[in-house]
Formats: structure tokens, C-alpha cells, sequence
């Protein structure tokens, strides 16, 4: 935990947006994960960077570790139902943090895709997709979304100028990408242009660590987008119009950073901080009309 303190404080020293917007007074935790995907067995991925862990939850409810020493924030379901994670590790030897992607089979054999190296010339990315047979990537150095096929760049498209990384990146049924930046929602449509369909106000300046950005993202088959903010423990959504309503309340200590669309079901992951601890992650299903329920939970070790 101690090394992941660490981390998490040099990454805030580096200026890495990947990291929490706020680093005072979170010295001392990890970052939490924001990725979540379910594959064709209703099997749930979540990922966990306080332990470093990918987690496998089934649906019976059994936790267990699909990968261990990932340090990944983002995850992606590539085909065969293989999952693709970011990894970053510090290298003492040059004192410098690697980022790499790797693909995790559901025997938990890690085999790396893109080697770790320094950014930029690391994956470079937090966020990615993959678009049938091509990886979409959403570069931190640069404002573009880069497209890759069997590890060839194919496709570039520039985004609008904002400070602000992509947190989180999807491909909707049509082919087009959609992706959470800073309190924006932006749709790339399958001719390259480039929209901004919603954006979230701000509102209070009391928030759960300090976070202001948007993170997580789930397509609902109508159209909706969903994503979290995490810092006011709200699931919010988009209409195709870019309205924008709040679907779901986390409450107390838990807060949403991540979203995958199941079936009738809204699956959240949630992370919780109380007393100095970090608490799960879990899994919650959000659905209309009901009350929300939790489906599994990671307790401490």
C-alpha cells in the first residue's frame, strides 16, 4: 500500500491526468479504477488500482482475481472475451512510470500488447476502445484519438482544444466513438467529425476529494449515454439532444467511477473511502423502477 501511496503522489507530482484532479489529501490512497466490462457469460471485470488487481465477478456473485500486479484504470473487451487493461509501474531503475497495455485471457494468463515504455511513446492513454478489429486510443499528450490496426496507426482525428484528457472512451452500435472529457460528452461520428453532445455544470465546490471531472461511460441500445460524477456520488445521463438528467445517487462513503450497460441492469462501480480506508470496490445494478442493488464486493484483505 505504501508503494501505491507513492504512486499515486508522484503521478500528482508529474501532472499525469490520468490521475485524480486533486492530490492534497489523497496523498495517502491509491487512485481507484474506473474500468468495468461484462463479457458474453454475464462475467464482470472491474478494475482496481489500490491493489493493482483486475477482478472477475460471476453471476453468483463470487469475486476472485482475474489478474494480479495490474495497475490498470481503464479496460476494454476485445474479441474472444479477452480483456485488455492499461498497466503502469514505476521503474526504480530509470525512475520513471511505464505504461503499457496487456490482454488478460479468462485463465488469467497477462500477455503484454503494447510494450510499457515512457509516454509518449507508452500507450500514452488511460482511455481505449476497440472497434471491431482495431483499437481506438485516446492520447493524453495530445488532443487526437488515434486509430490502430494489428498495431499500425490507420486513423487520427483532433479533437476540440480543452486542457482536459479523455477519462473514458466507447464505440456505440453504429461504429461512431463517444468519449467523457473533463464535464463533456463528445460524439466522433464514422465520417471523423467531431461533437460536443452535452456537457455537466459544474454546481457545488464540496465534492468527494475534490473531483470535478466526469469519468465512466455505459451506451444504454436507445441511445442514452451514461457517465459518473464522481465527485457529488451521482450517475448522470445524456438524451441524444445532450439533456442531461441524474439516473442514480451512490450514496455515503461510495462513488461511482465507472459504468457498463447488462441487460436490463446499469452495473456501477463504486469505490468507498472512510476513517483513512479504502473500501471495495463493488458492483452495483441500477435499474428504472427499482431499487438499486449490490452484486458483489471486494473486502479488505
Amino acid at each position: 500500500m505504501q508503494a501505491l501511496s507513492r504512486l499515486h503522489t508522484n503521478f500528482c507530482a508529474r501532472g499525469l491526468a490520468l490521475v485524480l484532479a486533486v492530490c492534497i489529501g489523497f496523498a495517502t490512497h491509491a487512485h481507484p479504477g474506473r474500468g468495468i466490462v461484462v463479457d458474453a457469460d454475464g462475467q464482470v471485470y472491474v478494475s482496481d488500482a489500490v491493489r493493482s488487481v483486475v477482478w472477475r465477478l460471476a453471476p453468483d456473485g463470487r469475486i476472485e482475481a482475474a489478474a494480479r500486479d495490474v495497475h490498470a484504470h481503464w479496460l476494454a473487451l476485445a474479441a474472444e472475451d479477452a480483456v485488455l487493461a492499461d498497466h503502469v509501474h514505476y521503474d526504480a531503475q530509470t525512475q520513471q512510470f511505464l505504461r503499457g497495455l496487456v490482454r488478460i485471457d479468462a485463465q488469467g494468463s497477462v500477455q503484454v500488447e503494447i510494450a510499457p515504455r515512457p509516454d509518449p511513446d507508452g500507450l500514452d492513454a488511460g482511455a481505449f476502445a476497440v472497434r471491431g478489429s482495431d483499437l481506438v486510443i485516446a492520447r493524453d499528450s495530445l488532443a487526437v484519438i488515434e486509430v490502430q490496426r494489428r498495431g499500425r496507426k490507420i486513423r487520427t482525428i483532433t479533437l476540440p482544444a480543452n486542457e482536459r484528457p479523455v477519462s473514458s472512451l466507447g464505440v456505440d452500435s453504429r461504429g461512431g466513438i463517444v468519449a467523457v472529457r473533463g464535464r463533456e460528452v463528445l460524439r466522433v461520428d464514422t465520417d471523423g467529425g467531431v461533437r460536443i453532445i452535452g456537457s455537466a455544470p459544474q454546481l457545488s465546490r464540496d465534492r468527494v476529494l475534490g473531483l470535478r471531472d466526469l469519468w465512466g461511460l455505459a451506451l444504454g441500445a436507445d441511445g442514452t449515454i451514461y457517465t459518473t460524477d464522481p465527485g457529488l456520488r451521482q450517475v448522470i445521463a445524456f438524451d441524444a439532444e445532450g439533456a442531461m438528467r441524474v439516473v442514480h445517487e451512490v450514496p455515503s462513503p461510495w462513488f461511482p467511477t465507472g459504468l457498463a450497460a447488462h441487460g436490463s441492469c446499469l452495473l456501477v462501480l463504486e469505490h468507498g473511502l472512510a476513517d483513512g480506508n479504502n473500501l471495495g470496490p463493488r458492483v452495483s445494478c441500477v435499474e428504472t423502477g427499482r431499487p438499486s442493488r449490490v452484486l458483489g464486493i471486494v473486502a479488505d484483505p
